[in-house]
This record gives C-alpha cells, structure tokens and sequence, in this order.
C-alpha cells in the first residue's frame, strides 16, 4: 500500500486493503466526526488573529487519531517561537488565544495541570541538554513523544512539518563514543518508558478520584494501547528498511495507530487485525454513550459494574500481542531482541 501525503484530517483512510473501515460502521463515524471538527479547529484559528508567536498547533489524543466521539477532549499542542519562554505570562496568554479562537465550538478542554495545558517551544523540544535525562519536564517530554504517537497539525502545517524532522533527529542522533548504537534505539527505549508510565498511572493514581481513574483506565486498557502498538509496529516495521529509514519513519508517522498496525497487516484475511479493530469498534460505541460515560465517572461505581470493558481490554492486548508477534518476525533482529534487553 502507498503511504498517504497527507495527514487523516484531509484525507480518507489509507489502508483499506488491509482492513475495510466500511465494515466497521463506528469506526468509520469516529473518522468523519474527527474530520469535520479538525476542519472547524483549523477554520477557527486561521481566521482569528492569533499571537504571530504562535508558530504551530497540534491536535493530539482521540482528534488525532481521528476517533472523536461525543465528550471527546481537544488536546492540543501549542507550540510557540522560542523568543518566549513556556513558563512566562506572555506564553499562557497566547495559549490562552488559541483557546479563545476556539470558543464557538465549545469543545471540552483537556485536563488542567496535564501536558497539553502549556505550551512548548521548539528550543525546549529540542534541547540536546536533557537528552537521555530521566527527571526531564514531564509535559515537555509528554508534548514531544505525542508528536510521534498520534499528533497531527491543525495550524500552521508548515512548521509544523519543519519541527518534526528536528525532533526526529533529536532523538536518533549518534550517541557519543558510540557509532554503532542504532537508530531507533532512544525511541524505543523511551516509547516503552512512556507507555509503562501511562500503565502505572492507570494501575494507581487515585488523586483525581475513583470516577476518573476508571475513565482513565478504560481509556488506557483501549486507545492509548493501541496508540502504543501502533508506534511500536512503526518503529519495527522502519528498523528493518535499508536505504532512508528516518525518511520512512517521519513519512508513517502520517497514518493514525490504527493505520499503522492495518499498514503492516500482511492479509486483508488477518484475524488478530479484525479481531483488533472489532473490540475498538465496540470501545468507541461505549465512549459515545453518554450514560456509560457518566456511569463510568460515579465515583460509587463497584468493580462488578466494570466487568465487561476490563474483559474487553484484556481481549484487545491478547489480540495485539498476537499480532505484534506475528510482525516481530519481520522486524531487524536487534530491534525485537530489544523488546525484551
């Protein structure tokens, strides 16, 4: 299959050999449903004046992997010029404009103090100082790694487009004393760090009470998995290409999760990628019913209430693990031996 030239908010879906999306009646909503509101998104902010600081917006989470659903949130990656610092008054309020712009869709903002709540520079994403820290800005950190994951822009494309080959060169630049260490291997290790993060939050952090934690977890168990399996059978799939794999890489990063892990789908005949895309299927129909959502979110809720989306988690990663070993064959030796060390 040919790789798009566009990003899914201006195009259809791309892997259609692999998996039909017409046969999967709710996914294919979620897909136009994100498309019109990234198109209101985009409208919005090129016809208001927004601060000329501002030099790219980015819609993450659920808009950019094109599954919005009733309720969704509108994480969006503000990245401003590196004139102004992120920590500044000046910064906040020309997040605080893109916000403003937006208004009249009254689209449900992200959480407060979570990474999409600041903005971000190219200087603090591409700062060769904190390469390889451990304690690095958590929303820096978060913001740069969700470029790879499911970001795409919503304005200014154009900076957007010349910002990601800085950061992919961030983070495949030869490691000192070191020529042979391989491309991929600070993206791997830190996509896994990422994800683990995600699992352990998901597993205990109580601090926003049970009803968010739930919703959180239900999330976690479906979409931001498979928003993790999708760059890992990205990255797998680029490790074993000979000529130009960084040019393969940032070209991939066009397609959603979803397309990605369908992209390298050997068969339209795949169980585990129709299994995969069924249980999703099912996931988005329970996100878009408010009832669910408001259940999910009591805080009073028994575990037993539960019981049939944990089931449907479980399926989900049984059915990835089961494809994603199936692709790990296809894969460069050391990149799936370092899966494991």
């Amino acid at each position: 299959m040919p790789l798009p030239h566009k990003f899914a908010a201006h195009r259809s879906w791309s892997a259609e050999t692999a998996l039909d999306l017409s046969k999967h009646p709710r996914l294919d909503a979620a897909w136009k449903n994100s498309q019109r509101l990234l198109q209101q998104i985009s409208d919005q902010l090129q016809a208001a004046a927004l601060d000329p600081r501002i030099l790219t917006v980015a819609a993450s989470g659920s808009l950019g992997r094109m599954e919005a659903v009733a309720g969704s949130d509108a994480d969006l990656i503000v990245v401003l010029s590196d004139e102004i610092t992120t920590d500044s008054p000046q910064a906040q309020q020309a997040c605080d404009s893109v916000w403003e712009a937006l208004g009249a869709l009254q689209l449900p903002h992200s959480r407060r103090g979570g990474i999409f709540s600041i903005p971000t520079t190219p200087a603090a994403l591409c700062n060769v100082d904190v390469r390889g820290k451990i304690d690095e800005h958590i929303p820096t950190f978060g913001k740069r790694f969700q470029l790879f994951c499911d970001a795409q822009p919503v304005y200014g494309t154009v900076a957007y487009e010349q910002l990601l080959p800085d950061v992919i060169r961030w983070y495949t630049a030869a490691t000192s004393g070191d020529a042979t260490t391989a491309w991929w291997r600070y993206l791997l290790n830190d996509l896994l760090r990422y994800y683990r993060s995600m699992c352990v939050a998901a597993q205990w952090d109580q601090s926003h009470g049970a009803g968010f934690q739930r919703m959180r977890s239900f999330k976690h168990a479906h979409s931001r998995t498979v928003m993790y399996a999708g760059l890992l059978c990205l990255l797998g799939e680029c490790s074993s290409v000979p000529h130009d794999p960084l040019q393969q890489f940032q070209a991939m990063l066009r397609l959603t999760p979803l397309e990605r892990l369908a992209w390298s789908c050997p068969s339209a005949e795949n169980a585990d990628m129709a299994a995969i895309a069924t249980i999703y299927a099912r996931y988005l129909e329970k996100l878009d019913d408010p009832t669910f959502r408001q259940t999910l979110l009591d805080d009073d809720l028994t575990e037993a209430h539960a019981a049939d989306w944990t089931i449907s988690g479980h399926d989900l990663r049984n059915a990835l693990s089961r494809f994603l070993d199936e692709r790990r064959q296809q894969w460069a030796p050391d990149f799936a031996a370092a899966l494991w060390l």
